[in-house]
């Protein structure tokens, strides 16, 4: 981290002394994806056992600063966040019962848990739309180091009619993966007052190869292309030029 930091500041104050333009450009994209999916209309009437609701919380982040190339080419150095949390059953603490009856259901949740940071490279070309608007196309080099940590809980209630008394089972699994990933990212850009404005951008078309899996050292090198241009991967930020 520090090693990066170092690199940012020697790329934010070489030459700027020397430029009368806006040669260099600070960017940013946020992205946040929320959804709870209902499974209790997927369920047969009667169905006993519980409900399996799921809650998605995804957050992306990324930093960028850039330097002009040309007048329609930038390239820049910058590193990505993103931390998601899939959860089974939310706010689930207690056991289901069947009164009157010496039957019991136990319920479980189910947290996964991901958190992903990377240093990034790119190479932007920047088509003029109108004076305050651009078409951008942006290919993206990034190393991503991601760590994973799943947990599961059961409720185990007891097994006679009227006995409240459960027990409860965690279960952690913890893993670490490292990827290498270059793609093009398109979108666009409009200057709100003078040297700052908006960056909006529509998902990507990616390359990934994993080249470290903790739980699993020994494993080839797996490889995976991905589009994604659902609004769940599109992102807003902003951009100051100086």
């Amino acid at each position: 981290m520090r090693y990066l930091f170092t690199m940012f500041l020697i790329f934010c104050v070489a030459e700027l002394s020397a430029q009368n333009e806006h040669n260099f450009i600070l960017n940013t994209s946020l992205g946040y994806n929320y959804v709870y999916e209902d499974k209790a209309e997927n369920l047969p009437a009667g169905w006993p056992s519980q409900l399996s609701d799921k809650e998605i919380n995804d957050f992306k982040l990324s930093v960028a600063i850039g330097r002009k190339l040309r007048s329609n080419f930038y390239y820049g150095l910058g590193f990505s966040l993103n931390l998601r949390k899939d959860e089974w059953n939310p706010g689930v603490n207690k056991p289901r019962y069947d009164s009157g009856f010496a039957i019991s259901f136990s319920t479980s949740n189910s947290v996964s848990q991901r958190s992903v940071f990377g240093p990034l490279a790119y190479f932007q070309y920047n088509l003029n739309l109108s004076e305050k608007s651009r078409f951008m196309l942006t290919l993206i080099s990034q190393y991503d180091f991601e760590k994973n940590v799943d947990e599961h809980r059961a409720f185990v209630p007891g097994t006679m009619p009227g006995n409240d008394y459960f027990t409860t089972h965690y279960t952690t699994y913890e893993s670490k993966r490292q990827y290498f990933q270059t793609g093009l990212v398109p979108g666009f850009r409009m200057n709100i007052y003078r040297n700052f404005g908006l960056d909006f951008t529509l998902g990507s078309m990616a390359y990934r190869i994993k080249t470290a899996e903790s739980r699993l050292p020994d494993i080839k090198k797996s490889r995976k292309f991905a589009v994604g241009f659902k609004p769940e991967n599109w992102t807003l930020g902003f951009h100051l030029t100086f």
